[in-house]
């Protein structure tokens, strides 16, 4: 399970006896090194898999060469070199030569020598604050075990799969490298989202718990489902029938039945309805409507969850969205509807032209919005009030922006998109938050960034967020 370095540290006197043989010296200086070593290379791939069998062949590679490394250079800076190098020849060894054309076109007149530079720089740079949690100290403790095993074994064949014999590295390696060049880290989750790993403690995916995606099923009234694609970007309804954004036909008619649009947790769609009116449907809801609309009848929809409606304009035919404790009545408009079945409020958010809500059993019965207000209904009010439009349909754009908005509210939010479970360890729900974060970041970082306001503390176990008592909040 890994081991600690007791007593005084002499990195001179270590390297000293490593050179002679002495595994116990090995084992002091990958337990003084690793963690940043571990870390950076984690910040600059993203892949905690990747990274381990990479760790792994980095320090045999430091045993195997134990009586080449100099005394007289900081080992620091050695172990940097040999890890630039293996990531370097693992680029190179696995990388085609019409792939690196590609890579070199994209950084216009880069060579061999800048590419090894930027490897070089992202191993050196140093690491976000509170990169390596408890989880990841553990991880790379228990790494150690595996070392030493191999360094004990004559037979050096039982070392791990190498890390530049795995396909995906090459995709990866590009990647990483182009996103250290243009530091838009985000598109990388994008790509690389669905790369989970198990966490050392608890055997389940928590940390690296990835973002929401494109995902939602398409149900037909006979009970068949239908799973939409998930690289597609969005599903359109015709007369005709039933494609993606880019073409793509599905062999559904769509023409005389009422469908339904479902996200799950961690998902969200977009789709053209046969009217033109498009809709952005946010994680954990469903969109019923019929397949093809009536030109002389009210266009009617039925919404559990979240949306955003951007309505086409037909003068002779109403577009209503149903909701729990309400309809939402318009000609041609832009809004957004928030009515998901485990949330007190009902929220109705205008962008442009103008709205009837009616909500019969609660307060006057109906209410017009005006462009920038909100409508919140509970089970016996109504409230309106002007807000910052742009903040409430930032999901829609990729980020999460919370302004004094409780900890409970932000935290069903979070586990909606990212398909976790929040337990608290006290009820501090009320407790108010601000923070802008993207929805395409790691749950780890999106925790951190809450973690910043000094009011909230979380851990990741048995693929669910703890929210920490306020006592431990100097503690962790």
């Amino acid at each position: 399970m890994g081991i600690k370095v007791t007593g005084h540290w002499n990195e001179i006197e270590e390297l000293t006896k490593l050179k002679a043989g002495d595994e116990a010296a090995f084992g002091k200086i990958y337990v003084f090194y690793s963690e940043k070593i571990y870390g950076q290379l984690l910040h600059l791939l993203k892949d905690q898999n990747l990274v381990d069998k990479l760790v792994q062949d980095l320090f045999l590679t430091v045993w195997d060469n134990r009586n080449s490394i100099s005394l007289k250079t900081a080992f620091k800076v050695q172990l940097n070199t040999m890890a630039e190098n293996l990531v370097f020849d693992y680029f190179r060894k696995f990388v085609s030569d019409e792939e690196t054309e590609l890579l070199m076109a994209h950084f216009g007149t880069l060579s061999q020598k800048e590419l090894r530079l930027l490897i070089r720089k992202a191993l050196a740079d140093e690491l976000p604050s509170n990169f390596i949690d408890i989880r990841l100290k553990k991880h790379i403790a228990d790494l150690y075990p595996l070392l030493s095993s191999v360094i004990k074994s004559m037979d050096h064949k039982i070392k791990l799969i190498p890390f530049y014999k795995q396909r995906s590295f090459a995709y990866l390696a590009i990647a990483c490298l182009a996103l250290l060049t243009t530091g838009v880290m985000s598109i990388f989750y994008r790509e690389f989202r669905a790369s989970k790993f198990d966490d050392p403690i608890t055997g389940s995916a928590s940390y690296g718990i990835v973002p929401g995606s494109n995902k939602a099923a398409l149900l037909l009234p006979d009970g068949q489902v239908i799973n939409l694609s998930e690289v597609k970007s969005g599903l359109l309804i015709t007369e005709s029938g039933i494609t993606y954004n880019d073409g793509t036909e599905l062999s559904v008619s769509a023409y005389g039945q009422d469908l339904t649009l479902k996200t799950p947790n961690g998902g969200q769609y977009m789709i053209t309805l046969s009217d033109g009116t498009k809709v952005w449907v946010n994680a954990a809801s469903s969109l019923k409507f019929p397949g093809v609309f009536s030109a002389e009848k009210i266009r009617k929809v039925t919404l559990s969850g979240e949306a955003y409606f951007e309505v086409a304009t037909a003068a002779a035919s109403p577009f209503v969205v149903k909701s729990a404790k309400q309809e939402v009545k318009v000609l041609g408009t832009h809004f957004q509807v928030s009515s998901y079945p485990d949330d007190e409020v009902v929220s109705t958010v205008l962008l442009d032209g103008k709205i009837l809500v009616d909500h019969p059993s609660i307060g006057n019965k109906e209410t017009y919005l005006k462009p920038g207000q909100q409508l919140l209904l509970t089970d016996t009010t109504a409230k309106v009030e002007n807000v910052n439009v742009a903040e409430l349909l930032a999901w829609k754009n990729g980020e999460f922006v919370f302004k004094s908005e409780p900890l409970g509210s932000i935290m069903k939010k979070i586990s909606r998109w990212y398909n976790v479970p929040v337990v608290y360890e006290e009820d501090n729900q009320d407790l108010l938050l601000t923070a802008k974060i993207s929805r395409f970041d790691e749950l780890s970082k999106v925790l951190s960034q809450l973690e910043l306001s000094g009011k909230v503390h979380f851990k990741l176990e048995a693929e669910r967020i703890v929210v920490l008592k306020e006592a431990q909040l100097n503690t962790n």
